[in-house]
């Protein structure tokens, strides 16, 4: 048992080192994948582009790409149609 909540303790600040790195870069940083689209973004990404969250982020957007059709004024594909 003892070694288990030790191997816990180290993996829990690993963790914490993990995301202090994720959320201190001063280039935007993200995660995503086909399914869930944008599913983990750092500070400067919120910062950058205006949001309080990921959530925020998805209400208003479904793609990533919606954020550079729109600065370099582009249109969306839905609104082409």
């Amino acid at each position: 048992v003892t070694q288990r909540v030790k191997t816990e303790k180290k993996l829990e600040r690993e963790h914490r080192y993990n995301q202090m790195l994720f959320n201190d870069q001063e280039n935007i940083v993200f995660t995503l994948n086909q399914t869930d689209g944008v599913i983990k973004a750092n500070r400067k990404f919120f910062e950058t582009f205006g949001f309080d969250s990921l959530e925020d982020f998805k209400e208003k957007h479904q793609c990533i790409c919606e954020l550079f059709l729109e600065r370099d004024k582009y249109q969306s594909a839905t609104m082409a149609s």
